[in-house]
């Protein structure tokens, strides 16, 4: 057993600055376990996030940037334990206590939603988590998503207030974009875990608040329907949750890596999860894609997940949702060159899913011009560039703050 002081802030909240890290030798390391390994003179805890033929990839948890491919003898071990001031805090403490405060909160939605009347479904987060591995993450996790009717956007508003949630405001940026934004994200501050609660007026294919560029998708009002309509009802301890079938679970997270640029290892490793858990009927996943002309953004997806997890997907399934050729070459061009490790700037990611959307829509190139020029879109043009363009002054004020203090020592 050895012991690591830390300085930095890349695994905060997890691990701050200060902190000694209790680590343990071992010859096998997965995805969410934190390990210590050597890098420019400096030792690095950083969580696993992905594992292939005796390499990892690992990555800060308020990183963007991944630490690429290690191989596990460059490991020094496993962080199993925090010494915080006085006390000693195992690691998988902290990941229980947070799914305690969200199981405590969520429990109170599902109730208040049901005896109120709201329609929902859970469709990211613990329940659907807990539905798949019957045990709690081991990650750190940021939110919950929950899909209601739109009819019922107000009334769910009251209901979450009562309970103590408060909407996040959108910010004056957004308030230019024309239309109502398709999610509300509610906060609520509990110590030593906040809760924050996104709703979901439809499945996230496109933008949330830029809602224009939907347009270019086909409409979902049907597919979100028939989630309603085939939801089960799912017990943890005496309060039902309402979640989507196995198979839309599943379609859902290849929508949602979609809607993320095909980013997120956590979304690859739990989709790995449902594939290693769930026996799911691919002719119905087929006819559903089929039917709601959803190819062109599974397919990628589709695609990724079976590079990084070869095999997971039938050739058959893949074949059934391969969209015309054009698209199929450019899908194939996306997984060919597609790093899902790393993240990007909010801004950067929203340009980038902007030409996804166009390059994948199956509208016709002149339906798409009358599109890309509408008046609210080129308001949201004007709003990405000012944002990328403080964002950079930012980033060369910081860069000229450490470099006049270095020149100053």
């Amino acid at each position: 057993m050895a012991k690591v002081v830390t300085r930095g802030l890349s695994m905060a909240p997890l691990i701050l600055p200060k902190d000694t890290l209790i680590i343990e030798k071992n010859y096998e390391y997965g995805p969410n376990d934190i390990v210590v390994f050597k890098k420019d003179r400096k030792f690095i805890a950083h969580r696993v996030i992905y594992e292939r033929f005796g390499k990892i990839v690992t990555k800060g948890d308020r990183n963007l940037k991944d630490d690429g491919f290690i191989e596990k003898g460059e490991i020094f071990g496993r962080v199993t334990a925090i010494r915080r001031r006085e006390d000693n805090l195992l690691i998988n403490h902290f990941y229980l206590s947070q799914s305690s405060s969200y199981l405590r909160e969520l429990s109170k939605i599902a109730k208040a939603f049901a005896g109120a009347r709201v329609p929902y479904v859970f469709i990211k987060g613990l329940p659907i988590h807990l539905f798949i591995k019957d045990a709690v993450p081991k990650r750190l996790y940021i939110d919950a998503d929950i899909l209601i009717k739109k009819t019922s956007a107000a009334l769910a508003h009251k209901v979450l207030g009562k309970l103590g949630f408060s909407k996040v405001s959108e910010g004056e940026a957004f308030g230019v974009l024309g239309r109502e934004p398709t999610q509300l994200t509610f906060y609520k501050n509990i110590s030593p875990f906040p809760v924050v609660v996104d709703l979901h007026l439809d499945i996230a294919l496109g933008f949330t608040r830029a809602t224009a560029v939907n347009d270019l998708l086909p409409n979902l009002d049907k597919f979100t329907d028939l989630i309603f309509k085939e939801s089960v009802s799912y017990k943890v301890g005496k309060v039902s949750f309402r979640i989507p079938k196995k198979e839309f679970i599943f379609i859902i997270l290849l929508i949602h890596f979609f809607h993320h640029n095909f980013k997120g290892a956590s979304s690859l490793n739990f989709m790995k999860e449902v594939l290693v858990k769930c026996k799911l009927d691919f002719k119905k996943l087929a006819r559903i894609v089929s039917s709601f002309r959803l190819k062109n953004f599974i397919f990628p997806s589709a695609l990724i997940m079976n590079r990084f997890y070869p095999g997971s997907l039938p050739k058959d399934f893949l074949e059934k949702i391969k969209p015309v050729l054009p698209r199929t070459v450019v899908s194939g061009l996306f997984s060919l060159i597609s790093w899902p490790f790393s993240e990007e700037e909010r801004v950067i990611a929203g340009m980038k899913r902007f030409m996804l959307i166009i390059i994948l829509s199956p509208k016709k190139v002149s339906d798409k011009l009358k599109i890309l020029f509408k008046k609210e879109l080129i308001r949201y043009y004007f709003v990405s560039i000012r944002s990328l363009f403080s964002s950079s002054l930012r980033k060369l004020s910081r860069s000229f703050s450490v470099s006049s203090s270095e020149t100053s020592k």
